[in-house]
Formats: C-alpha cells, sequence, structure tokens
C-alpha cells in the first residue's frame, strides 16, 4: 500500500482553511502558510513548491485586507518566502505591502525600481525606508520626485546615493528646505558640497557644518565661490546699458565658465545675463537660445549643455530653474524632467557638439525644429 507524502495533508488543509471565514480559520491561515513557506517546507521539490504558490497566490486574492496584513508581517521577515507571492503582497494596497516592501529581503531591485515606477508615492516611501538601497533604487526614488519620499531617503543613513544625484539632491535644497537637515548629517555628504550648502542653510544647520566638517581645507572650493561671487557682482555692477554680453566678455572668458554660475544667475533671476552667458558657453546666437531653452520638453536645452560638458546635476537645476524663467506657464509636468535627463543621457557629448555646429552655420527656426526633430527618431548613444 502506498504512502501520502507527508506534506500532502498541508495542502489540503490550505484549501480547507481557505473557506473557513470565522476569526480562528483566517488565523489558522495565516499560520499554515506561514509554516507552507518557512524552514519546515524545504522537503517540497521544486513542482510542489510551485505549485503550493499558485495555490497561495490564488486564496489571497480572496481574503481580506486584514489577513493579508498579517500574512505579509510574517513573511517579510522569511528569507526563504515564496518570490512570486512577496511581489504580489508588495504591490498590494499600501498596509499590506509596507511590511514587506521595508523589510523583505526577497525583493531584488528590478522589483523595487518596478514598483516604484508604477505605484504610489506611499510604496516608494516605504522603499526608502529599507535597509542598504543601492545606487539603482535610490536613483529611481530621487527621480520619481517626490519630495517627502527624497527627504525620508536621505534620513536613511543606509541608502547608497551617487556622486551625482547626491550633488543634484544639494543644488535642489537651495529650494527645498526640508532636504536640507537630512543632507548636512549625511554621513557620505562630501566637504565640498557641505560648503557649497553654507550659504543657504539656517544658523542652526551652519554651526553643525563648521563643527562637523573641515571647510577651512576645502580650498579648491573656496577659489571657485569666490571667483563665481566675484564674476556675478562685476556683472551686476556694470552699467545697464551695457549689453549683458559684453559684460561677461569683459569679466570671465567662457573658457572658464564655471557652469554652477549658469544656477546662480538663474536663482538670482539674472536672466539676461544667464541667457548671454549661456551663449557664450555654447556659441550659439542670443536669439537661438532664447528659442531653445524655454520651451517644453527642454530638448534644445539639454542638447546645448550637453555639448558644454555641463554635468548632469547641474543640468537638471538649470532645466528645473528655467521653468521658472520662462513667460506664461511655470509648472513642471511630473515625467518632464525624467524626459529631458533621458534625452541628456542618450545623447554624446560629440553628436550634441555636431548638433551646435549645425545650429551656428544655419541658426533659424526651422534648423532648430529639423534637429530636435532627428533626436528624437534617433537611437540613443552608446
Amino acid at each position: 500500500m502506498s504512502m501520502a507524502a507527508p506534506h500532502q495533508p498541508d495542502i489540503k488543509q490550505l484549501m480547507q482553511l481557505a473557506h473557513d471565514r470565522t476569526a480562528i480559520g483566517r488565523s489558522s491561515l495565516i499560520d499554515a502558510i506561514t509554516d507552507l513557506v518557512s524552514e519546515k517546507s524545504q522537503h517540497l521539490t521544486g513542482q510542489e513548491q510551485a505549485l503550493v504558490t499558485d495555490i497561495m497566490c490564488k486564496l489571497i486574492h480572496d481574503v481580506e485586507m486584514s489577513v493579508r496584513r498579517h500574512l505579509a508581517e510574517r513573511l517579510a521577515e522569511i528569507p526563504a518566502a515564496p518570490a512570486d507571492l512577496i511581489r504580489m503582497l508588495a504591490n498590494d494596497e499600501i498596509a499590506v505591502a509596507r511590511p514587506i516592501l521595508i523589510n523583505s529581503s526577497v525583493l531584488g531591485d528590478p522589483e523595487l525600481v518596478d514598483i516604484i515606477q508604477h505605484r504610489g508615492w506611499e510604496h516608494q516611501l516605504a522603499i526608502a525606508m529599507r535597509q542598504s538601497l543601492s545606487i539603482a533604487v535610490t536613483d529611481s526614488l530621487v527621480e520619481a520626485g517626490n519630495n517627502t519620499v527624497i527627504t525620508t531617503l536621505l534620513e536613511n543613513q543606509s541608502a547608497e546615493i551617487s556622486a551625482a544625484t547626491m550633488e543634484y539632491l544639494v543644488e535642489e535644497s537651495h529650494r527645498v528646505d526640508s532636504y536640507q537637515n537630512p543632507l548636512v548629517r549625511r554621513e557620505d555628504l562630501p566637504p565640498a558640497l557641505a560648503k557649497r550648502m553654507h550659504g543657504w542653510v539656517s544658523d542652526a544647520l551652519r554651526q553643525y557644518l563648521d563643527a562637523n566638517f573641515e571647510l577651512d581645507s576645502v580650498s579648491l572650493t573656496d577659489a571657485v565661490a569666490s571667483a563665481t561671487d566675484s564674476a556675478i557682482g562685476e556683472l551686476s555692477q556694470s552699467a545697464d546699458s551695457q549689453p549683458a554680453s559684453k559684460r561677461i566678455a569683459t569679466v570671465m572668458p567662457a573658457a572658464n565658465i564655471d557652469p554652477n554660475v549658469l544656477v546662480k544667475l538663474l536663482r538670482e533671476g539674472e536672466i539676461s545675463l544667464f541667457e548671454s552667458m549661456l551663449s557664450r558657453i555654447t556659441g550659439l546666437e542670443l536669439k537661438l537660445i532664447q528659442r531653445l531653452v524655454y520651451p517644453a520638453g527642454g530638448d534644445g536645452l539639454a542638447i546645448a549643455c550637453r555639448a558644454a560638458a555641463v554635468p548632469k546635476p547641474i543640468f537638471a537645476s538649470i532645466f528645473l530653474l528655467s521653468r521658472q524663467a520662462r513667460p506664461g506657464d511655470h509648472n513642471v509636468e511630473k515625467d518632464e524632467l525624467k524626459k529631458v535627463l533621458r534625452v541628456y543621457d542618450n545623447l554624446s557629448n560629440k553628436s550634441a557638439q555636431e548638433i551646435l555646429f549645425a545650429w551656428r552655420r544655419n541658426p533659424t527656426e526651422g534648423a532648430l525644429k529639423h534637429c530636435l526633430k532627428e533626436l528624437r527618431t534617433s537611437k540613443p548613444a552608446r
């Protein structure tokens, strides 16, 4: 007489419990599922594990949120929990998904990035609280653009943040006050960026920076900041009757213009000086600069900055500030920054310079539109 496999009664019990609507039945269902996905179920074959997972996923769809929430709290602590079941719970309502998103080691970077891109800010917030977030995940959280999520991410000292993203967030902290405190308290904040923030944070944070960073040793940053302030001071004090382009030419050679100056000019409302300085850096006529900087999308600005080797974080700040400088609509659409950064990333410096060269030879509206159309249909840079 053949004997039934020792795990078979567990599956039958699971099916019976799924139809038990009592509180005891629900509690027993949670216990049974937890047992099946814990170390106790290691005797199951691969095919049997897949069958159990499929049954559990179907059962979970039919039970109320309180059961799913309690189950998620249990499974979040089990490294061997079925990946399909964990992914389903991670995409559930936030009350169910939260413990999985914060604690489950089963979720990898691809799953986390997918949830960031397709779920709401509350799911993003839970992910921002996870331990040891990778750069791929933190970049995705920052690109999503929710200030509350980014502030929580900055408070997470175990999250790894790339140098480019850190620089971008430091620039953004000038207008988003909630970034400032967690930024200055991050152990991985470079002294050069701490020095940059020193100029706009509160007195209390300034004292913290003085006490925790050897800012006097950042001689290069001091020199750049001093040169930038001096140049802008001279530009602002020049006679109003003198054209902006001539004022720039007398104060700062094009080759020596720090891209941070462009951000500073926009932030201080010196729009005509910004346009003239960008014109000088790129070699494009001022009228063409005005036509490519402000339209929705920002493709033309991305090309100009890419060709001028403006770093990505600084370009992002220029793009956002240029939306405030344009006439009429100042709003930035939800995906607008993400899209223009993709244009920047997909365009090589060489290709951008070739487009600028074409614009210099033919600085007309038609030539500008033609190049932008070709850009949208071209393949990303390798």
